[in-house]
């Protein structure tokens, strides 16, 4: 059985590394819904192969736009995903918001990238 947070990473790896493509496999893509709806947003090329395989490229990602969204518990954007997404949205033109609303210190990781 596949891990929704560990295909979503990869998802964000993808989406995020130059000139990349990746098959994320063994996952149920319905699990990932919530990630979907923050990916088109952005301008994320990826495709629903089959219930349990996913495609996703950079290919857009010159044209990523900024967005906002929030975790929540399941099905919502999961919160293990919030810092993955917030690096990738450095990609984006544009201000993005997260509004995080289960762990306090989940923007920790913000002051790492500052140092980058």
């Amino acid at each position: 059985m596949g891990d929704y947070i560990e295909a979503g990473t990869y998802f964000a790896i993808a989406a995020g590394a130059d000139n990349s493509e990746i098959t994320i496999k063994g996952c149920n893509v319905d699990d990932l819904s919530a990630i979907y709806n923050v990916a088109e947003k952005i301008g994320i090329d990826f495709k629903i192969l089959d219930k349990n395989t996913i495609k996703v490229t950079s290919a857009n990602k010159k044209t990523y736009k900024a967005t906002k969204f929030e975790t929540r518990i399941y099905p919502g954007f999961p919160t293990d995903l919030q810092s993955a997404f917030g690096t990738l949205l450095t990609q984006a033109n544009g201000i993005s918001k997260i509004f995080e609303t289960l762990f306090e210190g989940r923007f920790n990781y913000l002051n790492e990238l500052e140092n980058l």
